[in-house]
């Protein structure tokens, strides 16, 4: 019996203390948007010298991504370009966007392919000899490109040395493709 009081009044009082934690809680509010401005719901930050950075968010008026872009005299202007010139790493990156495409691509036809129902052992040639030179090259620009991620480690310092160190394992190892129709579904799934 004693027991039973001393776990309900534990209980009680842990209870009184965690509720009013919950009650004082209010939910996050969305920030409102003038759906007038060319780019909403992007971040800014102003600086105390009146310098104000921008980045993300959705441009209205074109199908372009809003990039980071600083405020000039009541203008935005986008210093995405200067950035990608001043950026060390920019070849590598751009080379890791062309092969994430390229394997995409392949995944994509190999996806395709198996839920059209297509058994990857009977395959017409000329299209099994496509998808293998695809994932092929694929392999290759990753092997390349890993060694010659490797080899600028040596060159770079740093926070660029910390971005070769952290992408070298995710490119070490490029993506297999599928071999057989239980590879798909393993791949897919």
């Amino acid at each position: 019996m004693t027991r039973f009081i001393f776990r309900t009044l534990t209980f009680a009082l842990s209870a009184l203390l965690v509720l009013p934690a919950y009650a004082q809680q209010k939910p996050y509010k969305i920030p409102s948007a003038n759906l007038k401005d060319q780019i909403i719901w992007g971040s800014t930050c102003e600086g105390p010298d009146g310098l104000v950075l921008g980045f993300g968010g959705q441009d209205q008026r074109s199908d372009e991504l809003p990039r980071t872009r600083i405020k000039v005299d009541g203008q935005w202007k986008s210093i995405s370009e200067e950035l990608r010139k001043k950026n060390p790493l920019q070849k590598y990156h751009d080379r890791c966007q062309k092969l994430a495409h390229a394997v995409r691509g392949v995944t994509a036809r190999y996806r395709y392919l198996y839920f059209e129902g297509h058994e990857f052992k009977k395959l017409p040639v000329a299209l099994d000899v496509e998808l293998k030179k695809l994932s092929e090259a694929c392999r290759m620009e990753g092997s390349s490109l890993g060694e010659d991620l490797k080899a600028a480690m040596g060159s770079h310092v740093g926070y660029e040395q910390q971005q070769l160190v952290s992408a070298l394992p995710k490119i070490k190892e490029p993506v297999t493709f599928p071999e057989g129709a239980e590879d798909m579904v393993a791949a897919i799934l």
